[in-house]
């Protein structure tokens, strides 16, 4: 087998040109690869973080019916005694903090320009940063404090020039259907980089608002933070189940994973992976036809080689695995040199990483990133990057190898 390899090991550097450009193909599939993986792992990664911290948190817990009409009438599906039900989530054994929040349909108006949106109530003496990290998402101006005052999101603000300071007017209608309007002044302006969040919802002091909506110690979610998130599925059900019993009320509840809040955002995401890895695919072709082109070459180059070694006594086995061994060698080295480069790249773009700011702009990437993302160095890929490379090596390698095989050593000798 030594020897076989050595042999399949020289033949591969005969034509170190030709040898080249197909360690060059391979390499650029390989490392195409391993850049389109960690990105596209970054983005998800980092996307779903940004999820957790500034909407779904790890669950929350709704009134029943609240989340297929929350578009509708938010404020018909409300969570009664607010501060009862918060302390029994509280106490449960995993949690690391809870937080209530109202949601409601607002109109906004500035001068001649309006637009329908979400407001959001939020608790503004530290209750709320306990879940969400909103506080730091602010790029403009300050918190929120108490009275008429509201944090915006940047596509909002960009779209009425609201600036710290700035007066707007929101229109809405309380939990009995009375219509209610509020002049707030813009406290500060929030980039949170989910664009649900940034161009449609207004936030504003949960007081304020629990005294408009006629909503005294009545919230629309209770959102909960989690310890671990390794049993949400159980910790989720033991809650459900906990607060569906409670004795004195009729109310009855829902408690929704993050993964359920974010069901179609999730789904864009797998899809948006399956479409990367049609790249792959294409490049494997690619890779195949580099590889298959370099071998048969090489047999209608040695045919009369070929009939030698086979009158010296190889036989036709032998030959097919000389040929295979060539393709592997070939796979190997451009997957090595692919993961090489691959692993140069990771190493960047975990440390500096890659700034889409710069890259796309004003654009919408369709992901929750704002500005860099960092990649991590997983095994997996370049693991997955060398059998791909070999393996697609093995594939591109047959047919050249079982033509070579298929020689009669008397007709080779002939041929030349």
């Amino acid at each position: 087998m030594g020897m076989m390899f050595k042999l399949a090991l020289r033949n591969v550097f005969r034509n170190r040109r030709r040898s080249l450009i197909t360690f060059s193909a391979v390499m650029i599939g390989i490392l195409s690869f391993i850049i389109m993986e960690g990105i596209t792992e970054s983005l998800q990664n980092q996307s779903i973080r940004m999820l957790k911290k500034v909407e779904t948190a790890h669950l929350k817990v709704y009134a029943k019916g609240y989340w297929d009409e929350r578009n509708k009438e938010p404020l018909k599906y409300r969570i009664a005694d607010y501060a009862k039900i918060k302390k029994i989530i509280e106490n449960k054994k995993g949690v690391a903090g809870t937080i209530g929040r109202i949601n409601f349909q607002v109109r906004l108006y500035k001068g001649r320009n309006e637009m329908p949106c979400t407001g959001t109530a939020i608790e503004i003496n530290g209750g709320d940063k306990k879940v969400f990290n909103l506080e730091d998402s602010i790029v403009k101006g300050k918190f929120l404090a108490s009275g008429e005052n509201a944090l915006l999101g940047t596509g909002i603000a960009d779209l009425f020039d609201a600036k710290p300071g700035s007066w707007i007017t929101f229109e809405f209608r309380d939990k009995n259907g009375v219509y209610d309007a509020i002049q707030a002044q813009v406290s500060g302006i929030v980039d949170t980089g989910n664009p649900v969040i940034d161009d449609n919802v207004v936030f504003l002091p949960m007081e304020l608002a629990q005294e408009r909506l006629d909503m005294k110690n009545e919230v629309t979610e209770i959102a909960v933070l989690l310890k671990s998130e390794r049993k949400i599925e159980r910790f989720k059900k033991e809650l459900e189940k906990e607060l569906n019993n409670l004795p004195g009320t009729s109310q009855r509840f829902d408690a929704l994973s993050w993964k359920e809040q974010a069901a179609d955002f999730l789904a864009f995401m797998k899809t948006d992976a399956q479409g990367n890895y049609i790249i792959v695919y294409i490049l494997v072709v690619i890779i195949i036809a580099g590889i298959m082109n370099t071998m048969l070459m090489a047999v209608y180059e040695r045919v009369r080689e070929i009939g030698t070694l086979m009158a010296l006594g190889m036989r036709k086995s032998q030959i097919k695995r000389m040929f295979l061994i060539e393709g592997t060698i070939i796979g190997g080295i451009g997957a090595f040199a692919g993961m090489f480069f691959g692993l140069l790249f990771m190493l960047q773009f975990s440390s500096k990483g890659i700034n889409l700011a710069s890259m796309y702009g004003d654009t919408n990437v369709m992901y929750l990133v704002k500005d860099y993302i960092y990649g991590s160095i997983r095994f997996t890929p370049f693991l997955l990057s060398f059998l791909i490379g070999v393996g697609v090596a093995l594939i591109a390698s047959y047919i050249p190898a079982r033509s070579a095989a298929k020689l009669k050593p008397v007709e080779a000798l002939r041929r030349y």
